[in-house]
């Protein structure tokens, strides 16, 4: 909505000083920008097809002379309070807008950082109660190798037993 009001007010005041110059070829000026959808005009507004075909169709003067008065007032706009019921610029409310833009776009970071740290936490707690352990895996795993590693050597060592027993009874 701010960007709306920003761009309708600049291309307003744009067409009514470019309205009152003259052109390079001393014809009256025409309106410099044109606004396609006046419901949003910051995603509609574009220079005038007439002036973008002929750039001398730029009333830059206040006269039919070629003063260059009229380039020097539209140079000017931005610095004009036509903002904020006209306690505003152009340049003053565009850098307000991009600081409040700035500072929704910290604020997010921040709950976002925050949101990450309390899942991740969350997230802890959980494999605390439920999870698997890696390292008590590891232990448990080395314990059955080994019980299977004695295991293998009893059966070796009952088996040489009973070798030995039949060449005794033999």
């Amino acid at each position: 909505d701010d960007l709306n009001d920003m761009t309708s007010a600049l291309a307003a005041r744009v067409n009514a000083l470019h309205g009152s110059g003259f052109d390079a070829d001393g014809n009256m000026g025409m309106d410099f920008f044109s606004i396609t959808n006046p419901a949003n005009p910051a995603s509609s507004i574009s220079v005038n097809p007439v002036i973008g075909a002929d750039i001398n169709r730029i009333a830059a003067s206040a006269s039919v002379s070629g003063d260059g008065e009229n380039a020097t007032r539209l140079a000017a706009v931005r610095d004009e309070f036509l903002m904020d019921g006209g306690k505003q610029t152009l340049s003053d409310f565009l850098a307000t807008m991009v600081g409040e833009i700035g500072r929704q776009t910290a604020n997010a970071k921040t709950a976002s950082n925050h949101q990450t740290t309390i899942m991740n936490y969350l997230s802890n707690q959980r494999e605390s109660v439920s999870g698997v352990s890696i390292d008590e895996e590891m232990i448990l795993l080395t314990q059955y190798q080994m019980g299977y590693a004695a295991a293998g050597k009893l059966s070796t060592m009952v088996n040489e037993m009973l070798d030995i027993l039949m060449e005794i009874v033999e």
